[in-house]
């Protein structure tokens, strides 16, 4: 039996970040919602007291969205324990 120590999900869970990042930039570029970027990012800069820079709390915030879909979905893919599923 294969040790379990969590490294596999910490691997992951940055790989999901990454990519969020990545497509959230893609996103950005291409289909034009710059501007829901700029508004999460002001959203987490008045959140955090200025501490966080706009420009990366709109991304993190986009990231942290893809993230949490991601999760959802692998969580009902895996887990599913319906008859047939």
């Amino acid at each position: 039996m294969p040790a379990k120590t969590g490294l596999s999900h910490a691997g992951a869970a940055f790989v999901t970040v990454l990519l969020g990042l990545t497509i959230e930039v893609y996103v950005e570029r291409l289909a034009l919602v710059e501007s829901v970027t700029d508004h999460a990012g002001q959203f987490v800069t008045v959140i955090s007291g200025g501490s966080i820079d706009p420009s990366l709390g709109g991304p993190l915030i986009v990231a942290t969205g893809l993230s949490f879909v991601w999760g959802v979905f692998y969580h009902a893919g895996r887990f599913d324990r319906s008859p047939g599923g």
